[in-house]
């Protein structure tokens, strides 16, 4: 008999559970804060041609959390849907910076009137929340299209995986059977029945 086996190796999927997890508590985070921009947004709704834009905003806020745990998920687990979310990040970051940027300085339109004659003053602390929220969305959706950039490889599945889906699936006739295999067995079969005879040496076969 043989020596002792060595040990498998243990599997190496903590990275990817790591990641994972990293990306949960960015989306957790962001959904949290998400709810709290929608709250001061409805307060600050009432803002003269500027109302319906942060209310507006918190939608599309909410609308990248839903993209986010879908993909995290595996419901939209496809490189289009990774790629999307990826784009989607970016782009809210962007409007998420200038969302923070605009309602810090609408804050200050008590000291600023004759600046802002546009806008209605009446709800500076709200302005103030819209601003801060936006500025912790904003490092949070940064952060989120950063680690979706060096991770994406990661959590999209491989062209290989498509082919190979997509060739059994189109190997398959309509009964479910594999055709390879179907044709394979017929080829046995055929060559069976070949094995079962014997030719003569006048040409002639006679069965076994």
């Amino acid at each position: 008999m043989g020596g002792p086996t060595a040990p498998l190796p243990m599997d190496g999927g903590g990275g990817d559970l790591d990641r994972k997890l990293v990306l949960k508590l960015l989306l957790g985070a962001h959904a949290l804060f998400t709810g709290c921009f929608f709250i001061c947004a409805c307060v600050a709704a009432k803002t003269a041609n500027m109302g319906f834009n942060v209310v507006f905003t918190s939608f599309c806020f909410g609308f990248h959390v839903a993209v986010g745990i879908l993909v995290i998920h595996r419901s939209l687990h496809t490189q289009l849907w990774v790629g999307f979310l990826l784009g989607l990040s970016g782009a809210t970051a962007w409007l998420s910076l200038q969302t923070a940027i605009f309602w810090g300085q609408l804050a200050d339109c008590d000291r600023h009137a004759h600046h802002l004659s546009q806008y209605s003053c009446s709800n500076v602390s709200a302005y103030k929340a819209v601003c801060a929220f936006a500025a912790l969305l904003f490092i949070l959706q940064g952060g989120l299209f950063a680690v979706l950039a060096v991770w994406k490889d990661d959590f999209s599945p491989s062209p290989a995986e498509h082919r190979y889906s997509d060739l059994m699936r189109g190997s398959m006739d309509t009964d479910g059977l594999f055709i390879g295999a179907k044709s394979e067995a017929h080829m046995h079969i055929h060559d069976a029945g070949l094995d079962s005879q014997q030719v003569a040496p006048g040409g002639q076969s006679t069965d076994l």
